[in-house]
């Protein structure tokens, strides 16, 4: 509404592959998550979230039913299905580094490029996996359960990023300054 002349075009790719649509100058912005992968790009936090362990209703884990106070060790799972996102997906990364973090590397039954896809396979009883936080979708039926990760916080940091040896339009900017005002980080 602010600014009705300008046209937002949106591209779904791996994270891997977002990052080399901005090296190439092929976006003025990128969604991506911090650590940004390539020092060619500049970038603006949006947001930092907590990762959530997804498991299914009927999980031993699971008997509160995500309830506040309910926190689980990540390496109470190790020995779990685990769902993941394809290769190239940042989000994998942090998943994999949180379980090496924990004392194991993660037994991987599937890998998606779609998070409800892994939501759906949890909610189904074929795996366990992590979930940002704002993307946990608890209308599932039978619903995942949802609940933090005992010990450090663990969370994952949203960034705008873009050439950094490149003028951005005047409508980037416009962008990152609405973003700016949407999430003061």
């Amino acid at each position: 509404e602010r600014y009705p002349g300008i046209q937002v075009i949106l591209r779904e790719e791996s994270t891997q592959r977002l990052t080399e649509l901005a090296v190439a100058g092929e976006t003025d912005l990128t969604l991506t998550t911090l650590p940004v992968g390539s020092p060619d790009l500049a970038w603006q936090p949006l947001l930092t979230e907590p990762i959530l362990l997804a498991l299914p209703p009927d999980h031993p884990l699971a008997r509160n039913g995500g309830a506040a106070e309910c926190a689980v060790p990540l390496a109470a799972v190790a020995r779990e299905p685990f769902l993941l996102m394809k290769p190239g997906y940042g989000f994998r990364d942090l998943v994999l580094a949180a379980c090496h973090a924990a004392g194991f590397s993660p037994n991987i039954a599937f890998e998606s490029a779609q998070i409800e896809t892994l939501q759906a396979m949890v909610a189904a009883g074929l795996g366990v996996t992590l979930v940002p936080q704002m993307a946990a979708d608890r209308s599932l039926s039978p619903s995942t359960v949802f609940v933090r990760i005992a010990g450090e916080p663990l969370t994952r940091t949203l960034a705008l990023a873009w050439r950094r040896d490149r003028a951005l339009p005047r409508s980037a900017h416009a962008f990152l300054e609405l973003a700016s005002e949407l999430w003061p980080f």
